[in-house]
């Protein structure tokens, strides 16, 4: 039986006997092991009770025709088997099974699923076998109909976006542009992929697509290609990556600003001085070289455009949710009987609404209310000079409100909202200066970065690395 067949052969991989195979097997413990392949002709086996099995065998080689006399085994209803199992391979380090199974679905190519097929192009990926990618990749879009190429652009794209074929990715994408999908993590991908097939100016196009800041490897990657350049000519590139951090206002992470402090003191030519840890002073004076920071341009926020479109997008949505909303009452400013009713953070407020000669009014609302999106509301219609005073990220309304509108809202909060504490300072000050990077290949760099792991979107960041070229 094919299932006798399968164990033989993993018991000769993994426990070395030279005697009676048949004896062997028949004292062997796990039934588990014995019976995978039996039971997968009669019910269809998860990928946890795949993965439970095969685990503690590591890496082996199957054969084309054990895998084939398998197959022929399992009922035409278990379509699950194949894919759950290629994806096995996949996830754990088994480069000796991915390459049995791939070779046993591409000799029987008409006799599989289409979800075994994507499973087998991201192997084929996986282990850098192109020739063969393509030739697969070929054959699903001749062999997909119009529907079934919806249904499985995503999984195609991801895998052709690891490949040198990388530039079919954003056609395949086309469809689900339109439909405003968040392909960020493809595109990220084909970042990695134009540094490793294509150039660098390819990577800086694809840079451009992504919806946020890339992860730690694709700037580690970057720099790695910059290895065995002219140190003039890398500068000149890494000049024109922070052109590109700046425009889309990325903020890196500490270890990305590490990489890059590390990777100009490196330089043996050029020399440049990088500090962490640098911040803005009064008077938006950087703490290390002296030099002035821009003050926040509130003039980039259109206020009562991003008010109409929040109204729209969110508020509009809520109101067909729950038909109770009385949509004439904007004034909310927090969860009374947490922050505003107590005496401590109110009376000084008052007081010094008092000496200035400003009214300030509290409206209280009970705790189940849903008082954010109103909140949200009015601040953007009262325009530039009002605050926020929240501890929460708004992440719902600024993701229901689109990617535009919702990156507006972070930038907008960064400089805008009040963080209260619960010890030391009451509260922590919005930033001082636009979250983005500022300056040139002239004047030298202020990169701000998330010092710690975790970061809301509204936090004040406060840890600039400082960049200047050494006369």
């Amino acid at each position: 039986m094919s299932a006798y067949r399968m164990y033989r052969l993993l018991y000769q991989k993994f426990h070395f006997y030279n005697y009676n195979i048949q004896g062997r097997f028949f004292s062997k413990s796990n039934y588990k092991i014995t019976t995978l392949f039996e039971n997968a002709t009669k019910q269809d086996i998860s990928r946890s009770y795949i993965n439970s099995v095969l685990s503690p065998l590591g890496d082996f080689t199957v054969s084309v025709s054990d895998c084939r006399d398998m197959n022929n085994n399992l009922p035409s209803t278990h379509l699950s088997f194949w894919p759950c199992l290629l994806n096995y391979a996949g996830y754990h380090d088994c480069p000796e099974l991915r390459r049995s199974l791939t070779n046993y679905i591409l000799s029987d190519i008409n006799e599989h699923s289409n979800a075994t097929l994507m499973c087998t192009l991201k192997l084929l990926g996986i282990q850098e076998r192109y020739t063969e990618f393509k030739s697969l990749y070929d054959y699903l879009l001749l062999r997909l109909n119009a529907v079934e190429k919806k249904v499985f652009q995503n999984d195609i794209a991801k895998s052709v976006a690891r490949t040198p074929f990388w530039r079919d990715t954003p056609e395949l994408l086309f469809s689900s542009e339109t439909k405003k999908c968040d392909n960020s993590a493809i595109y990220e991908q084909m970042c990695s992929s134009s540094l490793k097939f294509g150039t660098i100016s390819s990577f800086f196009e694809c840079m451009h697509k992504l919806s946020g800041s890339p992860r730690e490897n694709v700037f580690y990657e970057f720099f790695n290609k910059l290895n065995g350049l002219e140190e003039e000519e890398s500068v000149r590139l890494v000049s024109q990556l922070f052109q590109i951090m700046q425009t889309h206002r990325w903020i890196i992470t500490y270890e990305i600003a590490e990489c890059i402090q590390r990777w100009f003191a490196n330089l043996k030519h050029e020399r440049w001085s990088g500090v962490l840890s640098a911040f803005v002073n009064r008077g938006y004076l950087c703490s290390v070289c002296r030099k002035s920071l821009p003050p926040p341009d509130m003039s980039q926020f259109h206020f009562s455009q991003m008010a109409d479109t929040f109204y729209e997008t969110v508020i509009k949505v809520l109101r067909q949710i729950n038909k109770d909303f009385n949509l004439r009452r904007f004034c909310f400013v927090s969860k009374g009987n947490t922050i505003i009713r107590k005496s401590e953070f109110w009376n000084p407020i008052k007081m010094l609404g008092n000496q200035l000669g400003i009214s300030v009014q509290k409206f209280c609302t009970n705790s189940s209310s849903e008082d954010d999106v109103f909140l949200l509301y009015m601040a953007m219609k009262s325009g530039p000079q009002c605050y926020i005073v929240s501890n929460d990220e708004f992440k719902q309304y600024r993701f229901s409100s689109g990617p535009e509108l919702g990156e507006q809202i972070s930038r907008w909060q960064s400089l805008r909202q009040l963080v209260l504490q619960p010890r030391g300072r009451i509260y922590q000050k919005p930033s001082k200066c636009d979250l983005c990077i500022h300056g040139n290949l002239e004047t030298g760099w202020h990169i701000p970065y998330y010092k710690g792991h975790h970061q809301k979107f509204h936090t004040a960041v406060d840890s600039w690395l400082c960049l200047h070229r050494l006369k």
